[in-house]
């Protein structure tokens, strides 16, 4: 068996009349109430003995928060509800992954294969759970919240087979409203509310907001531009040549708590280079906030000092407050139209990915500035319009 944390291994230990001691030992590193660390161990006669000690331990740990399996019913030989369970609540993750990890289990897991033993679970249970799902994305969901649970349990000696071995990822849909007449529709519909914010003068009105949109068709994710700080912005003045953004964090929970957390979804720092219309929103919110700092109110919470997309008070702007906030804008800029169209914030990454490719771009420099590879963009992001097909097909004719 491998030593290390997250494993089960077997230790030999040297009694006092000469003789040896083998037991098991269990260890997982958790996360306390305070964010802090801590290695926790149990030790058994037998794998799943430690791995029951272990569970008792992260109860003690945590108050009694983990759900403690039974002792009658070792975890190895137990129901996978009861190790599921437990491996969720302990692995080092963000609430909400948790909190959407737990769901998925319990509507999906629990009612179907909960009940069986971890070792008793075939490929063909696993494949039937998948296909029985209503929807693509719960699909999706069950499969990865099973692939990375038994890659645990084969990895901490839980089991000797991995089910999973040779089933697929089912394919993740394309977003919702993404085919070419909904990209077209909503590219109009962004330009005359972009066209109507600028002749009603809403973005002076509301210069933190409009930052916010700026930097979306910017190319930022959500957490990377409620994330993105004031020292993270080189040259906004132009004084030494192209204003650019340094992306390394983003806004998020970690533990229950809202803070800047190390960006999740590259380990290299990605500079983006700002359009100038997002360099003019950034310079005219700068010094609003630069005036509402002198207030008595402004009150940032503790290391977000420097955020800057900011309420009027200091604190970050929230998930919730910037949707609530885009959805609220749509309808007031679309009241004219006889049927208003949403869409969220974050698909217009959506937008400016297809604006740039439809306009010649090469799809690595669309890949560089999103931070994405060109598979996840040719995928996900990238909705060819119809005006930009119809323009290639002039261009065939014109050939043949």
């Amino acid at each position: 068996m491998v030593k290390g944390l997250g494993t089960v291994y077997r230790k030999t230990r040297t009694r006092k009349d000469g003789g040896t001691r083998e037991f098991y030992v269990a260890q997982i590193r958790i996360h306390d109430e305070n964010g802090q660390a801590r290695i926790i161990e149990g030790q058994g006669q037998s794998p799943s003995d430690a791995v029951d000690a272990r569970t008792r331990a992260i109860a003690r740990a945590l108050n009694g928060t983990v759900p403690v399996t039974q002792r009658r019913t070792p975890t190895r030989e137990g129901t996978i509800n009861a190790s599921i369970t437990e491996w969720s609540n302990t692995r080092a993750v963000g609430a909400r992954t948790r909190e959407h990890t737990n769901a998925v289990i319990k509507n999906h897991i629990s009612s179907t294969i909960g009940d069986k033993t971890i070792n008793r679970v075939t490929e063909q249970d696993i494949l039937n759970l998948i296909e029985s799902r209503e929807t693509q994305w719960t699909r999706v969901a069950v499969y990865k919240c099973l692939h990375a649970y038994l890659k645990y349990a084969e990895k901490t000696g839980l089991i000797t087979h991995n089910p999973m071995t040779r089933i697929d990822e089912p394919r993740a849909p394309r977003a919702k409203g993404a085919t070419s007449p909904d990209m077209e529709e909503r590219v109009k519909r962004l330009r005359g509310m972009i066209a109507w914010m600028k002749r009603t003068k809403w973005n002076e009105a509301h210069p933190m907001y409009w930052a916010r949109i700026m930097l979306a068709l910017n190319g930022l994710r959500p957490g990377e531009a409620r994330g993105l700080t004031w020292d993270a912005v080189e040259d906004l003045r132009k004084s030494k040549g192209m204003p650019r953004i340094i992306i390394n964090k983003q806004l998020g929970y970690q533990h229950g708590t809202l803070t800047l957390i190390p960006h999740a979804k590259n380990d290299n720092p990605r500079i983006v280079l700002l359009r100038e219309s997002t360099r003019q929103a950034l310079l005219t919110w700068k010094k609003a906030q630069t005036s509402l700092k002198r207030r008595k109110s402004w009150k940032p919470l503790n290391k977000m000092e420097n955020l800057i997309l900011t309420t009027d008070n200091g604190k970050p702007l929230r998930q919730q407050n910037d949707s609530t906030q885009w959805k609220a804008i749509q309808s007031e800029a679309q009241k004219n139209y006889k049927k208003t169209v949403y869409w969220t914030m974050a698909y217009n990454r959506h937008i400016a990915v297809t604006l740039l490719r439809d306009a010649g771009v090469a799809p690595s420099i669309v890949a560089v500035i999103m931070g994405h590879t060109i598979a996840v963009e040719d995928k996900k992001y990238y909705h060819a319009q119809l005006s930009a097909q119809q323009e290639a097909f002039q261009k065939l004719d014109e050939q043949a």
